[in-house]
C-alpha cells in the first residue's frame, strides 16, 4: 500500500512524497521501499539537501518528481528523465539520490578531478528536473507509455513555457524547434526508460511532419542515455559473464510490453516515414541500411545531438554500438568518445547541417546502467552520490592531493559527472 515520506527542503517547508505501488509483482513493492527509504535515510537524517523537490501529478493518472534549485525562480535547463526497470519494474523516487547530484552538479559546474579534458566552469542558474512514473507491465502495454512520456514531455513544456514571457516563447510546430532564448531541454532515461526517449523523439518527428495530424511539439536540446535498450528483443542482446541482466529474461519483459503492438492500426506501414507506430516500440529495429529509416532518425535528432553513455561488458553494449552507428549515419558525422571533443570553443556542437553530434562514451569493463549502479558501492552515508559532489571542485593543478576516501568517491561519481558534463557543454 502507499506510504507517505516528510521531508525537509532547501527553504524549510515540509513537503510529501507519496510512493506507490509500480505494480503487482514483488520488485513493485517490498524491494523498492527498503531502497527507498534507504535513500531518504542516507539523504536526509543528517542533512537536508539544497535542493528542492516534491511530486507532482498530472492529470489524474500521471506523477513524478520535481527537482529545481530554486522553486522561487524560473529554470535555466530541465532533465526530462525515464527510469529504467524492464517496463515492470522501478519508479523515479527509487533514482532521487542520483538524479539529485545530477542537478547539484549542474548547478555547481563539474571541476576537473583530474580529469584529462580539464574543467567545465559552465554552471546553470536554476537547473532543474522531472522524472516521470509511467505505467508498468502487465497493468498497462505499449502504446500506453509512450502516450504517458508524450505527456510528460507536454508538462514540462507548459512548465517552462509559463516560466518565460511570451516574446521568448518556441513555436510548438517550428521545424526548428527550441529557440536560442528558451530554456533548454534534456531528454535522458536509462535502460527501458531510455528505450521510451528514443521512440519519443522518433515520434514527436512524425508528428511535426505536415501529412500527421499529431500534435507537433518542439525536440529537445539534447539526450542523454545511459545503456539504451535499443532493440527489445535481438540476437545481439547477449548475456556476459559481468553484467547482471539475462537477455532471455529481457526478451520475457520486451514480450509483455509489446503484446499489443500487433493490433492492426499499429502495424499500418502508412505512417510518417514510412514507420508504424508497432515499429517505433524498438527503436533499434529501424536500421541504417533503409532511407526511409535513416530520414526519420534525422528528423527526430535533438538540436545539439546525443550523448550516449554504457558499460563494454553489458548485455546491450553490440546493440548500442549499432545504434550510434545508425545515429552517426543519419547526420553524416562521427562520433566521439569524450563529451569535450564534440564541441568547440563556443560551446556549440559542430560539424554537420543538423549542429549536433553524437558522443559515445563506453565504459571500460563497465555493465549495465553503470553510473547508477555506482550509487549503491558507498559504504556509509558519507558516500552517498550527493555527499560526493562535495569533492567534486577538486583541482590537482592546485596542488592539492586526494585522499584515498575521496577518489573513491570521485570514481562513483564519474558517471553522474559525465552527464552533467555533457548537459553542461552541450545545451
Amino acid at each position: 500500500m502507499p506510504f507517505p515520506t516528510l521531508f525537509a527542503t532547501s527553504n524549510g517547508e515540509r513537503a510529501s512524497v507519496q510512493h506507490h505501488k509500480s505494480s503487482e509483482d514483488g520488485f513493485g513493492k517490498w524491494p523498492l521501499l527498503k531502497s527507498f527509504l534507504l535513500t531518504i535515510t542516507r539523504l536526509f537524517a543528517l542533512k537536508a539537501p539544497d535542493i528542492y523537490f516534491e511530486e507532482i501529478r498530472i492529470g489524474d493518472n500521471l506523477k513524478g518528481v520535481w527537482m529545481i534549485a530554486d522553486p522561487l525562480e524560473k529554470p535555466d535547463v530541465v532533465v526530462y528523465y525515464l527510469h529504467g526497470g524492464g517496463f515492470s519494474m522501478g519508479s523515479a523516487s527509487f533514482y532521487v539520490e542520483f538524479l539529485m547530484a545530477w542537478v547539484t552538479l549542474l548547478r555547481d559546474g563539474v571541476a576537473s578531478g583530474g580529469h584529462k579534458n580539464g574543467d567545465c566552469r559552465k554552471t546553470f542558474r536554476n537547473p532543474a528536473l522531472f522524472a516521470l512514473d509511467y505505467s508498468l507491465v502487465p497493468t498497462e502495454t505499449f502504446p500506453t507509455q509512450l502516450q504517458e512520456t508524450k505527456k510528460g514531455y507536454e508538462y514540462v513544456l507548459s512548465t517552462i513555457d509559463s516560466s518565460i514571457s511570451p516574446a521568448m516563447k518556441p513555436s510548438r510546430h517550428s521545424e526548428e524547434g527550441n529557440g536560442p532564448n528558451s530554456p533548454p531541454i534534456v531528454v535522458s532515461g536509462d535502460s527501458a526508460g531510455a528505450t521510451l526517449v528514443l521512440s519519443l523523439l522518433l515520434r514527436l518527428a512524425q508528428d511535426r511532419t505536415s501529412t500527421h495530424q499529431g500534435k507537433a511539439l518542439p525536440p529537445p536540446r539534447l539526450a542523454a542515455l545511459i545503456s539504451p535498450w535499443s532493440s527489445l528483443i535481438s540476437p545481439r542482446n547477449v548475456d556476459t559473464s559481468s553484467d547482471y541482466l539475462n537477455a532471455n529474461t529481457l526478451h520475457l519483459y520486451a514480450g509483455q510490453y509489446l503484446q499489443r503492438s500487433n493490433v492492426p492500426a499499429l502495424k499500418s506501414t502508412g505512417g510518417p516515414y514510412g514507420v508504424s507506430l508497432a515499429e517505433i516500440a524498438s527503436p533499434g529495429s529501424l536500421f541504417d541500411s533503409n532511407p526511409q529509416h535513416l530520414e526519420l532518425w534525422r528528423a527526430a535528432f535533438p538540436t545539439n545531438g546525443y550523448y550516449i553513455t554504457h558499460g563494454a561488458e553489458e548485455v546491450f553494449a553490440s546493440e548500442t554500438r549499432r545504434l550510434v552507428s545508425t545515429l552517426k549515419t543519419s547526420i553524416n558525422t562521427v562520433a566521439d568518445e569524450e563529451p569535450e571533443i564534440a564541441i568547440n570553443k563556443e560551446n556549440k556542437a559542430e560539424k554537420n547541417s543538423h549542429q549536433a553530434s553524437v558522443t559515445l562514451k563506453e565504459k571500460r569493463a563497465g555493465i549495465h546502467a553503470w553510473p547508477i549502479v555506482a550509487l549503491f558501492l558507498g559504504e556509509n552515508a558519507e558516500d552517498n552520490l550527493y555527499e560526493s559532489t562535495k569533492d567534486n571542485n577538486y583541482r590537482e593543478q592546485d596542488g592539492k592531493r586526494c585522499s584515498a576516501d575521496t577518489t573513491g568517491r570521485l570514481q562513483r561519481l564519474e558517471g553522474v559527472r559525465d552527464l552533467a558534463r555533457a548537459c553542461l557543454l552541450g545545451v
